[in-house]
């Protein structure tokens, strides 16, 4: 039996592939492949395959380091996360069974940041060696420029109150020569393929159709899912970021994440929303220099077909990007109110919707301030 694991790192795709291989699961088997979620029994995470993370950390004797997963799970300890392993191992040996003539396909995003060793790339290979006796690793990575700022909006989505300047004071390197070489040397060259999400890299410069190529499947006529997790505005960003430092005054943000979000959808709808956060060309000069060195490995042991690793790109971002700052404020402001009403405003102080007259007149005329 063969299969093939995408190892998901944040902010690459994961979620467009997982989708795409979620939308035509049915559909795969004619074509050689199978994919399924394979839920522990009685229970279903939105994230996709989280529990080969699981049996990967107990096959290496670790207790999972992500606090969610573990209390979702009920990991208290290594023998809580053993018995979690056994009963998983047992309900995937069956599933794969099924398809003992397809190529199975996985993907997760926890293998990425939970692999950063070689002995614990070589405890997820070893419980996958169970099952098949041909796995292939696939795993995506993006420029560092590109990668900084779709994480920084990932940031900001999840409580984050920094600035954009203070987010890549500490953030600007990311070694993928480094992450390469551990999956090689735990699995062999052979069994690991790294892939560029760039135009210039991919098959028919779609990530798409360039992961089917990668796993060997023909993709023609197959459903192709709407992108998610769309770029952020500049006001968009801007009202996360400021509702963040707000929350955290008032106790935290969970009891309105339904309304934030529903505030950033509005905030994206609008005309100003053309405006996307991007980083200035000082600032993607900086990371380019802070990875040049690892960047020129990566190549020479990766890509050697590449002239240059990440070729700046023919439209360099502005000096400095063009934004009205009155403008921002205002609708900053107006989607405050939605989400932590004030009692002039009308609304209930628990981030209810209720508004008076006054706070919806002024909310439209943010909105018309914006187009």
């Amino acid at each position: 039996m063969r299969a093939v694991v995408h190892i998901g790192l944040p902010k690459t795709g994961t979620t467009s592939i997982q989708g795409w291989l979620q939308a035509n699961a049915d559909r795969l088997p004619e074509r050689g492949a199978a994919y399924d979620r394979i839920n522990y029994p009685d229970l279903k995470r939105r994230r996709a395959h989280v529990e080969l993370g699981i049996c990967q950390m107990d096959r290496a004797g670790e207790l999972m380091p992500h606090k969610e997963t573990r209390r979702f799970y009920g990991l208290t300890d290594l023998e809580a996360q053993a018995e979690v392993a056994r009963v998983y191992t047992e309900v995937f040996g069956k599933a794969v069974k099924r398809g003992k003539d397809l190529t199975w396909i996985f993907s997760s995003e926890d293998l990425g940041s939970l692999t950063t060793t070689p002995q614990l790339a070589k405890a997820l290979d070893g419980w996958m060696g169970q099952f098949f006796s041909d796995v292939r690793y696939v795993c995506y990575i993006r420029r560092q420029e590109d990668w900084l700022l779709s994480r920084y909006s990932q940031t900001l989505r999840h409580g984050a109150t920094h600035t954009l300047d203070e987010f890549l004071e500490n953030a600007k390197q990311r070694n993928y020569h480094e992450m390469g070489k551990l999956w090689c040397d735990a699995v062999g060259s052979d069994r690991f393929v790294l892939r560029l999400l760039e135009p210039d890299a991919m098959k028919d410069s779609d990530l798409i159709a360039d992961f089917a190529d990668a796993v060997g499947i023909d993709h023609t006529g197959l459903t192709v899912p709407p992108r998610k997790n769309e770029a952020l505005s500049v006001a968009a960003a801007e009202f996360l970021r400021q509702a963040n430092v707000k929350l955290q005054q008032v106790g935290g943000r969970r009891a309105v994440t339904d309304l934030m979000r529903d505030a950033e959808s509005r905030l994206m709808q609008l005309p100003s929303a053309e405006r996307k956060l991007v980083l200035t060309a000082g600032q993607i000069a900086s990371i380019r220099e802070a990875n040049e060195t690892t960047n020129r490995k990566l190549r020479d042991d990766f890509f050697p077909e590449r002239a240059e690793m990440f070729p700046p790109k023919s439209k360099p971002a502005p000096s400095d990007p063009a934004v009205n700052q009155p403008t921002i404020d205002e609708l900053c402001e107006a989607g405050l109110e939605f989400v932590i009403p004030t009692p002039a405003s009308g609304g209930d102080g628990k981030g209810g919707r209720k508004k008076g007259r006054k706070g919806g007149k002024k909310r439209r005329q943010n909105r018309e301030a914006a187009q």
